[in-house]
């Protein structure tokens, strides 16, 4: 008999590092982080290892991973500086530097994290596996169909989409194909991480390519009645009944057979 180990998400960088291998809903970029104290004895090291990567050759995004930035108590969700488009040792260099200068404190345990830049975007934003201000048992994607992966994190935008689903409803349908991957999307994350509040940040690129940014736990309200939500049964649909019966945790395996297939 296989034992399920759930993934423990950590900072930003732990999160999608642990996540990248197991995820089949999406993509992850790939990845370099390191810690401040690392960052303090060998940056030139550190910097040349990144270059080195073969996806290190064009525009590259460094950001932010602190230590205070994801918890289950909290979130500092666009608190820190990402910084966009920086090529070569001298100007990572610096965009490094400017991260960890952002941070509240300069704890040697703070790291920064460095992705390609993704290109062809068309659409993003910002998703929960609950309703972040009530706990209610609601799949929320909050996006925006452009270019701009910060329109939604940074406020950047005016014209915003949002879709709410039922999470305790097998028969409802996604208003829009996007919704609905990114629903299965947090079905899976809920599956492999074994928590059902989880607050995540996505991107699809023009080719129909989903990219997953961002795994952390929710801190919300807990609901009225307290219970597991089968985060794949998404949708409008009318008031959950109560009292639901409680649900165990299903194995990663499922979520993968169900996005593969």
């Amino acid at each position: 008999m296989t034992t399920f180990t759930p993934v423990a998400l950590g900072t930003k960088a732990e999160s999608l590092a642990r996540l990248a291998p197991q995820v089949t809903c999406a993509r992850i970029l790939p990845l370099a982080y390191f810690t401040l104290r690392d960052w303090r004895t060998r940056p030139t090291r550190l910097l040349q290892e990144v270059l080195q990567q073969p996806w290190a050759g064009g525009a590259l995004i460094v950001r932010s991973s602190a230590l205070a930035e994801d918890s289950a108590t909290g979130s500092q969700a666009g608190r820190f500086t990402s910084l966009a488009t920086w090529r070569g040792h001298r100007q990572l260099h610096s965009a490094v530097e400017e991260v960890f200068a952002s941070y509240d404190d300069q704890h040697p345990g703070n790291q920064v994290l460095i992705q390609p830049q993704l290109a062809g975007v068309v659409a993003s934003g910002v998703a929960t596996s609950c309703d972040p201000s009530s706990g209610a048992p609601y799949a929320v994607v909050n996006f925006s169909e452009n270019e701009r992966t910060d329109a939604v994190t940074g406020g950047r935008e005016g014209n915003l989409r949002l879709a709410y689903g039922a999470a305790y409803d097998p028969g409802t349908v996604p208003p829009t194909l996007l919704v609905g991957r990114v629903w299965e999307l947090l079905g899976e994350l809920a599956d492999l991480t074994g928590q059902d509040h989880l607050d995540i940040e996505f991107a699809q690129t023009g080719d129909g390519e989903l990219f997953l940014f961002q795994a952390r736990p929710l801190a919300c309200p807990p609901p009225r009645h307290p219970r597991r939500i089968p985060p794949r049964h998404t949708g409008s649909a009318p008031p959950a009944p109560w009292p639901p019966p409680r649900l165990a945790p299903r194995p990663a395996s499922w979520a993968r057979r169900r996005c593969s297939g």
